[in-house]
Formats: structure tokens, C-alpha cells, sequence
């Protein structure tokens, strides 16, 4: 039969709360270093900074010069899926 008694006599309380002791130390460890990311990674950023800083941010203007695709390719797009048959409803496919 289970009793308390085997767990009593067995040190288990002692198991279970050094058990949930180490969980606790371990989650407090992983909270603090996520609260603490940010001013570290900004700290970082000051002492090595990005590339694309070093660049000149020609990201910046590589970002800028792309455009949204024009109404006769959306068009050229609409009209070959519509002769694959890809772009017909469910269950009206050619």
C-alpha cells in the first residue's frame, strides 16, 4: 500500500523542494538574462557596430530603390496562372 510514511522515511521532501529549488534558480536565470538583453545588445551595438553602419547604410538605399511590381506584371502573373488553370476556384479546375 502507497503511504506517506515511505516518502517521510525516505528523505523525499528534502528531493522534492531541492528539486524545485534548481527549477526556480534556473527560470530566474533565464528571466534576468532576457530583462537584461536589451541594454547588453545596445552596449554591443555601441562597442561593434553593425555593418551596415560601417557601410554607409547602403542598405537603406538598396531598400529604397525597390518597387512594388506594376500593374502589367500582375497582370502578365494573372493572366499565365489563369491559363494553368491555378488560380480557378476550388473544384473548377479545367
Amino acid at each position: 500500500m502507497i503511504s506517506m510514511q515511505n516518502v517521510i522515511d525516505n528523505q523525499g521532501f528534502d528531493l522534492a523542494f531541492a528539486g524545485m529549488a534548481i527549477v526556480f534558480a534556473a527560470l530566474l536565470a533565464i528571466t534576468l538574462f532576457t530583462y537584461w538583453l536589451p541594454g547588453l545588445l545596445a552596449r554591443l551595438e555601441k562597442r561593434f557596430p553593425s555593418a551596415f553602419v560601417l557601410a554607409g547604410s547602403s542598405h537603406e538605399r538598396h531598400e529604397e530603390q525597390e518597387e512594388a511590381p506594376g500593374p502589367q506584371l500582375v497582370a502578365a502573373i494573372a493572366y499565365t496562372l489563369g491559363r494553368a488553370g491555378l488560380n480557378s476556384p476550388p473544384g473548377k479546375n479545367k
